[in-house]
């Protein structure tokens, strides 16, 4: 009787459908083998389940949960404060719409780096979507600014005026031309300029539930309006610059009078810090876009800089101060 037990309970264990705990850990040899001897452990038992076993292996702990990946650090102009720039204390940025523009805004790079100047550029989709030769050489425009150190915003898909503008075409506007930005750039847009500056409470609502900084300005180089004229976008612009000590100017990356306005006004605003340093007075640093960022929570500026982003100041300041010294030694 009792071999023949023995002989039952090796073959329940020895079964492919067994699924008992011993079947899921490391091969331990069952007390219910089959033996020689006429052990006490063989004694007649009510079943011969694994639960009649001497010493049970305990079942496998379940592998733990992988932990959730952090979470991205937030980008930094991520649901800001509208900025205009009118409280810029000895601060200037320079920004361009309506780009890219692969005729003018080659120019216009060139002469902000002569100047260790960083910009943002405001740009539209319908200039650089699609399969068009000319969409093509303003997507390799898109992708200069960005190498080149500069900021891009969203100035919608097709330039339109949005408190006319209904939804679904709203939403598409705005979320169409972000999501091209991303894919050119590999960065989202949250720096957002609406078209001729118009927004209302509706628009308002629609870019914060986006998350997006609406950038307005302080300074209109005039470079949308007649006469047409390089001297005249020059005079409108420094003399917006020094009327309020710096603050967001306005250009436009996509007229050829601009682009070439663009190196007298950086020699201008040159000369005058020159001037200041020479009188122990406050420049008119030029800056990005960081600089004016307030988050709409808490009301603070945003933290310190970046270290990339100080660096980039140090290296304006040092052009400068060396500028300077080379114009007086010329003058002297």
């Amino acid at each position: 009787m009792r071999t023949r037990l023995a002989i039952v309970t090796t073959i329940l264990l020895a079964s492919p459908t067994y699924a008992g705990p011993a079947a899921k850990v490391s091969p331990t040899p069952s007390p219910a083998a089959p033996t020689t001897s006429a052990a006490p452990a063989a004694s007649p038992a009510p079943s011969a389940s694994p639960a009649a076993s001497a010493s049970p292996v305990p079942a496998a702990s379940p592998a733990p949960s992988p932990s959730p990946a952090p979470s991205p650090p937030p980008d930094p102009f991520y649901g800001g404060k509208s900025i205009s720039g009118f409280k810029a204390a000895n601060h200037v940025t320079f920004t361009f719409d309506d780009g890219p523009d692969y005729h003018n805004t080659p120019a216009i790079l060139d002469a902000l780096d002569a100047y260790n100047i960083k910009a943002t550029f405001f740009v539209c989709g319908y200039r650089f979507g699609g399969k068009s030769e000319t969409a093509q050489k303003n997507r390799e425009t898109l992708a200069e600014i960005v190498k080149r150190g500069h900021l891009i915003g969203n100035h919608t898909w097709n330039h339109l005026v949005l408190p006319q503008t209904q939804e679904p075409k709203l939403s598409w506007e705005i979320d169409k031309n972000a999501e091209l930005i991303e894919r050119e750039t590999g960065r989202y847009p949250y720096l957002f300029r609406p078209p001729f500056g118009s927004v209302s409470p509706r628009i308002a609502k629609a870019l914060a539930k986006r998350g997006l900084t609406t950038v307005m300005w302080s300074s209109d180089s005039a470079d949308t309006k007649k006469p047409f004229k390089t001297e005249k976008v020059h005079k409108a612009a420094i003399k917006g610059i020094l009327k309020n000590s710096g603050g967001v100017v306005l250009f436009h990356d996509t007229h050829k009078w601009t682009a070439k306005a663009i190196p007298l006004v950086l020699a201008d605003l040159q000369a005058e810090n020159c001037r200041r340093l020479a009188a122990s007075e406050p420049v008119i640093e030029v800056v990005n876009l960081d600089h004016f960022f307030v988050p709409k929570v808490g009301g603070e500026p945003a933290p310190g800089p970046t270290a990339e982003i100080s660096a980039q100041r140090q290296a304006w300041r040092t052009r400068l101060e060396t500028a300077c010294k080379a114009a007086s030694a010329r003058n002297d």
